[in-house]
């Protein structure tokens, strides 16, 4: 019979072999389209093939046999198919046929039952009612694990572990694995899995081995599930979990961790901005002070002068000049003092260069004044070292009102001035060769102006120490933790 149609109302292929009409179907062999069936009623055509287990699809020969099967030889091997449950079981060289190739119409079947095929290399005597199915299915064993190509070696049989652990360096994995079944093994067919990376079966196959490479750090657990050579499936699968840890950087533990630094660094920012902008609202209260407790002062006394002065202008001319000169002092004052807060709060000063800038020229011009010879020594000052706004202020005032006290008491010739700091101290010693005191009996540094310098230390949790001797001079330091 030949034909070029494709549809299911005629055969597979062109060339058809053999024929075998059951009363209800015509069967028909072909060449290169397996095992054709025809209803003889509806005249539609069911075609079985390698894809529905057939042993090739170059048939030659169909005989039936008295348990409804029938019996095809192929091109790769003998095929019996089952006409009720349309499953096929195959037999090649490897069950004792005479070769894998039989040839055309080469068949027979005796009075007996038995069938004769004939191959390129004999005949194949086949008795149907002597061939019977294994019907139990197979026990499944992980035969082998290896890791990284080494076979994994613990103190339990295989069999008896159930968890393998691994780091993360051991991420290639071959397992081997073997059906109990011990007629016809290389018949014995497998499925397998790996869960957490597949998530179906693979394709059955008779290799009883698989590796998989490049595994990522977490938990597995490897499944198989095999039949005998008959097609009788085990479904009770074998497994083992295996378990590969992460690097200690991917873990759970760390990577809290690492939220929990970037948490704590984060407050610990905005603490920290929160700290600084208190430390300036207290340095803005500060300079908020100063200006009303000395400005506020101070224009107060230059109000009742300029009182004074208008009131006696007409009847008491000195006194109406000593009040104007008072205001003339008052007001040189309020600039030297508002003069100090803004150089203080100017942006521009904020730097330690400018601070001894400004020191050295304030001896300059009160020393000058007065032909008093000074030595200032910064050698030993760190210049990078940090001081706020505050402490550079009050370092500052502390300094201006010890020169004044020099001025006003010291009777001396020369003054020494060192700015040191040594780990992390800050230190400011002014020494005056003058005619000195006895601290037993202090007098001009008991007054407003070691008031201040004291005060003005503890406000940048410092101390100013001085020491005196009649006729050696005074030392007066100035000392604080940065």
């Amino acid at each position: 019979m030949e034909t070029n149609d494709q549809k299911n109302n005629a055969p597979n292929r062109q060339y058809v072999y053999y024929f075998y009409d059951d009363g209800t179907n015509l069967w028909m062999a072909t060449y290169g389209g397996g095992l054709n069936c025809m209803n003889k009623k509806t005249k539609q055509f069911t075609y079985y093939t390698t894809q529905e287990g057939l042993a090739n699809n170059d048939v030659y020969c169909i005989v039936p046999d008295e348990k409804n099967n029938l019996w095809l030889s192929t091109n790769y091997g003998i095929s019996c198919f089952n006409i009720t449950t349309k499953k096929f079981k195959n037999y090649n060289e490897h069950d004792g046929t005479q070769s894998n190739e039989f040839n055309h119409w080469a068949v027979f079947k005796n009075n007996n039952g038995e069938i004769f095929f004939g191959g390129i290399n004999g005949i194949t005597q086949i008795n149907p009612q002597q061939i019977n199915a294994e019907t139990v299915a197979p026990p499944l064993q992980i035969t082998n694990v290896s890791v990284m190509g080494v076979p994994y070696v613990s103190s339990l049989h295989l069999s008896d572990t159930k968890t393998i652990e691994l780091d993360y360096t051991q991420n290639k994995l071959s397992f081997q694995f073997a059906a109990l079944s011990f007629v016809n093994t290389q018949n014995n067919q497998y499925k397998f899995r790996l869960i957490n990376l597949e998530k179906d079966w693979n394709n059955t196959t008779n290799e009883h081995s698989i590796t998989y490479n490049n595994l990522s750090p977490g938990k597995y657990i490897f499944e198989v599930i095999g039949a005998n050579h008959d097609g009788v499936w085990n479904t009770n699968a074998a497994s083992i979990t295996i378990i590969i840890h992460p690097p200690f950087y991917a873990t759970w533990w760390f990577k809290t961790f690492i939220l929990l630094a970037i948490a704590a660094l984060l407050y610990s920012f905005y603490r920290y901005r929160i700290n600084q902008i208190l430390k300036l609202q207290d340095v803005r209260n500060r300079i908020a002070q100063d200006l009303h407790d000395d400005v506020g002062a101070t224009l107060g006394s230059i109000n009742i002068f300029s009182q004074v002065a208008k009131n006696k202008m007409q009847t008491n001319t000195l006194k109406s000049l000593e009040a104007l000169e008072n205001i003339e002092l008052a007001s040189k004052e309020i600039i030297e003092k508002v003069s100090d807060i803004v150089w203080t709060i100017n942006p521009t000063n904020d730097t330690n260069e400018a601070l001894l800038d400004r020191m050295k020229a304030f001896a300059a011009k009160l020393f000058q004044q007065q032909t008093i010879s000074y030595n200032f020594n910064d050698t030993a000052f760190n210049i990078y070292q940090k001081l706020t706004m505050l402490q550079r202020k009050n370092i500052f005032l502390i300094y201006k009102e010890a020169f004044h006290n020099i001025i006003k008491y010291a009777n001396c010739s020369n003054v020494s001035i060192t700015i040191q700091s040594q780990q992390k101290t800050f230190s400011m010693k002014i020494m005056d060769d003058g005619i000195g005191f006895n601290t037993n009996e202090i007098t001009a540094y008991n007054g407003n102006g070691m008031r201040n310098m004291q005060s003005r230390a503890k406000e940048i949790n410092g101390t100013v120490n001085v020491t005196s001797q009649t006729s050696f001079g005074t030392t007066v330091e100035l000392l604080f933790k940065v």
